[in-house]
């Protein structure tokens, strides 16, 4: 008899935190609340959570007090037991914060001034990400939507515009 595992891939974080306790919204090295990388995600689970199944079947959803509050990516993977451990944690929720006080809504500057270490750089893409290695996160930035000002670099393969460390905002953080 073969029994069919679900590996938590990535684990998404947001548009509804009310009723969780402060202590549960702190950004850890590999945690996000109550969710951990490497652990099983019933161990991040409060009492009352509901968990669904979207239409998608690599996705599972978590509501609290009927609202969305975290979706979960899975990969279906076949093993002796059934598994559900967390690989990736992605959080859009502006609550959650690093003990440094860095969440969605912090500029590149705010990040800067707290991780004088961390890396910036931008992925094929174009997406701009700065690494905060000890944290083991990726903090993903986004333009302003009314910048203060922008700089426009001439002479490069193509003209390009770079913004200003405080307009650069974190849309989300990417956990491992």
């Amino acid at each position: 008899m073969k029994i069919t595992a679900i590996v938590i891939v990535s684990l998404v974080l947001g548009l509804a935190t009310s009723g969780v306790a402060q202590e549960n919204l702190i950004l850890k090295k590999g945690q996000a609340g109550g969710m951990v990388v490497g652990q099983s995600f019933y161990d991040g689970l409060s009492r009352g959570d509901d968990v669904r199944t979207a239409e998608d079947p690599t996705v599972i959803e978590i509501y609290r007090a009927g609202k969305l509050f975290m979706r979960l990516e899975v990969e279906v993977k076949m093993f002796a037991s059934l598994e559900y451990v967390v690989k990736v944690i992605n959080v859009f929720d502006d609550k959650f914060r690093t003990e440094s006080g860095i969440g969605v809504g912090s500029t590149l500057a705010d990040i800067r001034a707290k991780y004088p270490d961390a890396q910036s750089g931008k992925t094929d893409d174009g997406r701009q990400a700065v690494m905060a290695g000890e944290l083991e996160m990726d903090f993903w930035l986004e333009r302003a939507k009314n910048p203060s000002r922008s700089i426009l670099i001439l002479g490069r393969d193509s003209d390009s515009i770079e913004s200003p460390d405080r307009d650069l905002k974190v849309i989300s953080i990417t956990i491992r």
